[in-house]
């Protein structure tokens, strides 16, 4: 190699390397919340007039979970914990992906399926909320987050909320919530989106865990189809209340009733 040669080589290998800084940037994804702030878990701060050096600051810092960036005071706050979000028109807040785990999820990442459940809730275990850009993004937080176990994104808000426990499922019509997909509170696999028989005139008595009122017994059969707890259901035609099950109890006689069990 000539000294000509040499030289360049000294130059251009460190230009090569400061181009590939941007996209390791990148690399590391953060949520942008316009008007809302997450108060406390602040572990430094610096003045800076530009959102985007706030959260190139963020996604470069392995402590950083998540930043407040307030424009009225010039200010950029990085954070090592996700907090609650607050409005405040003055500030933008974000999270970064993986929860400031970085791109080092550790094992297990990735292999849990998420559940999709509309109209209902998975009330209580809410540890973080923040406003999203859809449904899709929630689930991805959670997906994403080792101490996620369920969400409820509350699609008429905008809002987010993860949980590190499975609650009682509740119906509201503003929310489509989820939980990952693992053994249930009784150590059994999840039932999962299996088929379901049809057998009217009976009932499996007993183990309900919720009810609620659908149009007919075909969308009481697709809540449980939907529902991973679910293992029976039961349709009552005159009233129009169905009632999932969490487990499979005694067949008896009623005149009034649809009932079925999921086929795993």
């Amino acid at each position: 190699m000539t000294k000509l040669c040499r030289t360049l080589w000294r130059v251009l290998v460190p230009i090569v390397d400061l181009t590939a800084l941007p996209l390791a940037v990148q690399a590391q994804n953060l949520s942008e919340e316009p008007q809302f702030d997450r108060p406390g878990g602040d572990y430094t701060h610096f003045r800076t007039t530009d959102l985007r050096d706030c959260k190139r600051a963020c996604a470069t810092d392995r402590r950083c979970a998540a930043y407040s960036f307030n424009s009225v005071e010039s200010t950029c706050y990085l954070k090592d914990q996700i907090t609650k979000s607050s409005r405040d028109s003055r500030t933008i807040s974000g999270i970064k992906e993986g929860y400031g785990g970085g791109p080092d999820h550790g094992p297990g990442y990735g292999d849990r399926s998420l559940s999709e459940e509309r109209g209902s809730d998975y009330r209580g275990g809410d540890y973080t909320n923040f406003r999203s850009r859809g449904l899709g993004d929630c689930q991805d937080a959670c997906q994403r987050d080792r101490r996620c176990q369920a969400y409820t994104f509350n699609g008429r808000t905008g809002v987010c909320y993860l949980k590190d426990r499975v609650g009682d499922r509740e119906r509201n019509g503003e929310t489509v919530t989820g939980r990952k997909g693992r053994d249930d509170d009784h150590g059994r696999p999840p039932h999962g989106g299996g088929d379901l028989s049809r057998e009217p005139g009976f009932d499996y008595y007993g183990n309900d865990y919720t009810n609620f009122r659908v149009p007919g017994d075909e969308g009481c059969r697709q809540e449980c189809r939907r529902d991973r707890r679910c293992a029976a259901y039961s349709y009552n035609t005159r009233s129009g209340m169905c009632y999932l099950k969490d487990d499979v109890g005694s067949l008896r006689r009623n005149p009034d009733t649809v009932t079925g069990i999921k086929r795993r």
